[in-house]
């Protein structure tokens, strides 16, 4: 078993990496491989996100293949540190962005969350947006001199 008590080292599980964050060791940085996204990214291909939206299944098929790009191991360990009270919690990032238009960007990530949220278990159907998934722009709109209101700021 590797250190996160997983036995994806037994798996040999290949295409990411798990680090602990610097800042907090409860929080796991997973770190998928460019050539992992490219190849799940040939797979997605065929299954736009409209065919996801209309067919449940299909999002059960992609976790199925993400995990199968990563021998079986990234399912395990996402469970593993979820599951786990010292961990509990990931950043997911990718070597570097598989995609240059902004467009293609999304519906690659819709499907590359959606294959990752499908190996953790099954999610919640959004009433609001009225899909499996929410899509939404974080934005600070503040322009306030308040240091209360700008916590990024030092």
């Amino acid at each position: 078993m590797d250190t996160l008590g997983s036995p994806c080292k037994q798996l040999d599980a290949q295409g990411f990496k798990v680090s602990t964050f610097t800042d907090n060791e409860r929080l796991q940085v997973i770190t998928l491989s460019h050539d992992l996204v490219q190849k799940f990214r040939q797979e997605c291909l065929q299954w736009p996100v409209q065919a996801l939206e209309y067919k449940p299944f299909l999002r059960f098929v992609l976790a199925e293949r993400l995990d199968a790009l990563s021998n079986y191991g990234l399912r395990l360990t996402l469970r593993g540190i979820l599951g786990r009270r010292e961990q509990g919690a990931f950043l997911l990032q990718v070597e570097e962005s598989p995609l240059e238009s902004f467009e293609g960007q999304t519906e690659f990530y819709i499907q590359l969350s959606t294959a990752i949220s499908h190996l953790i278990g099954m999610p919640n159907f959004d009433a609001m947006y009225g899909k499996y998934y929410a899509r939404f722009t974080v934005k600070n709109s503040d322009d306030s001199d308040s240091y209360l209101c700008q916590a990024h700021r030092p």
